[in-house]
């Protein structure tokens, strides 16, 4: 009986310490935390690559033991975000994201996350002890299906084409920035009968590289490929370059050298509608196109705004509303525009409307008509010009690849070279003209007002003061020119 008993205790004893180790490994296994981030340097197209990153506990000793410091497993999740639709809270892309581009980058990420969690789970219940965080990261990867460390027998446009398939919302104008980057790449591969390997590039092969497509664009076309050409060639190079870093893939060169980056030339000619071919648009009818509708609608808005064509898409919700100040009434709207690039604030700007523009909007019940995107608004904008015999010659000049650093003059008819930006150069030259001075008109095109700074202002005073201001300017040049015997300017107050 006392054998029994002591049997018993021993058992009941065992069972505990299983229990209690159980608990233990269960606690150690839930002991961790983790948190997305985007990447602080963004890519050419403005995105940011999204990690990984997960604590848990992993402890580096240095050289003196009593000190130590956590190190996390981080790793790249391969995608890639703008920070307007990357949410801080949630670690996902916004519900504005999904409703764009869909679903499959937040499933994405969720796939990750669930993963490593998993990984470093199933790592504790094996090993009783936490992996180095470079252990996990290779665990991980493996059950992510990459490779690792890839060597120097990667091919650089495969590499480059996988790289676009795995941009969710790349521009059609970055794709094909792409594509004739693969086709410039492919040429040089045939002509000097070699595949391009990642890990054997050199400095020699760059500029190398640039030469031939070079030449044998003379030997195709009769001409050289122009310096902007080139340059856009070498900036998505380099974008590849460090997505190949990114991948723990060697590249064989220094690429961020200096004296290795080509820059484009500066715009060499100036377009903009003078008042006579705007008041051609004006007494056009476009309706019976709804190419040249488009077209017309664009050109009138923005020639009389000075909005960029990135920030007419906040106009569809949006309705002028008149206000009274001190006995002046103005109408006018709020509108959000691009963010500052030196300060990345989200801006306002306050634009007041023009006789041509409240014309318009009269059409189409008080509110602002949409607008197709911008590659193909600017195919409609050039026929359209092309159709009411825009072609007045425009002189530029055209730098070629390596071949005269003066540029060579050549002419261009103003609707070959016309784009929607131009509406703004329009609207900012023709002020100037008519006398408005810099201080007047910055506040309406480049406004540096903060969003939230809006929020805390009920009656958004300054950017109204700066809209009358705009307006009495205005009324004093046209009155100005009316004393003169002169017409109104078609800049004019309702």
């Amino acid at each position: 009986m006392e054998h029994l008993n002591k049997l018993c205790k021993t058992s009941f004893y065992i069972i505990y310490l299983l229990r209690h180790l159980l608990r233990r490994m269960k606690k150690e296994q839930e002991n961790y935390s983790y948190y997305f981030n985007l990447d602080s340097r963004p890519t050419a197209s403005n995105e940011h690559l999204i990690f990984f990153n997960l604590t848990y506990g992993y402890r580096e000793i240095g050289s003196d033991p009593n000190k130590f410091k956590y190190v996390p497993m981080r790793i790249s999740t391969k995608k890639r975000i703008k920070k307007e639709y990357w949410d801080e809270s949630t670690y996902r892309a916004t519900r504005l994201f999904d409703r764009k581009y869909g679903i499959d980058l937040n499933n994405a990420l969720s796939n990750i996350q669930a993963t490593c969690i998993e990984e470093l789970k199933a790592y504790r219940l094996i090993n009783s002890c936490d992996p180095e965080p470079k252990e996990l990261k290779r665990i991980i990867e493996e059950k992510l299906g990459r490779k690792q460390k890839v060597s120097n027998e990667k091919l650089l446009i495969p590499f480059i084409q996988n790289y676009i398939d795995n941009r969710i919302d790349i521009k059609k104008e970055t794709k094909k920035q792409y594509d004739n980057l693969m086709r410039h790449l492919s040429q040089y591969e045939q002509i000097k009968k070699i595949k391009l390997i990642l890990g054997k590039l050199t400095i020699d092969w760059y500029w190398d590289f640039f030469d031939v497509i070079n030449k044998k664009y003379y030997e195709d076309e009769g001409v050289y490929l122009t310096q902007t050409t080139i340059a856009k060639d070498c900036k998505n190079l380099r974008a590849i370059f460090n997505e190949a870093i990114e991948c723990d893939i060697e590249v064989g060169f220094n690429f961020k050298k200096k004296g290795l980056k080509i820059n484009e030339k500066p715009k060499s000619y100036e377009t903009f509608l003078t008042q006579t071919e705007l008041q051609t648009i004006l007494d056009s009818d476009a309706s019976h196109m709804k190419t040249f509708t488009h077209a017309r609608n664009y050109i009138i808005i923005s020639s009389f705004t000075g909005l960029r064509i990135s920030d007419m898409k906040y106009l569809n919700d949006i309705t002028p509303e008149t206000v009274d100040r001190n006995g002046t009434k103005c109408l006018l709207f709020f509108t959000k525009i691009r963010k500052n690039k030196e300060v990345n604030k989200e801006l306002y700007a306050c634009i007041p409307v023009l006789k041509p523009v409240k014309e318009l909007l009269d059409v189409y019940g008080g509110t602002f008509p949409k607008f197709p995107s911008e590659q193909v608004l600017r195919r409609y904008i050039k026929s359209y010009l092309k159709h009411l015999e825009f072609d007045e010659q425009i002189k530029m000049l055209i730098y070629y690849y390596n071949q005269s650093s003066v540029g060579t003059i050549q002419y261009k008819e103003k609707h070959e070279l016309f784009s929607p930006h131009d509406c703004r150069a329009t609207f900012i030259t023709n002020l100037k003209q008519l006398g408005l001075h810099n201080e007047t008109i910055e506040p309406i095109t480049h406004p540096k007002v903060d969003a939230k700074e809006i929020l805390n202002k009920y009656d958004k005073s300054d950017l109204v003061d700066n809209a009358i201001k705009f307006n009495n300017a205005i009324n004093s040049i046209n009155e100005m020119r009316k004393n003169q015997g002169l017409d109104d300017s078609l800049y004019r107050i309702i």
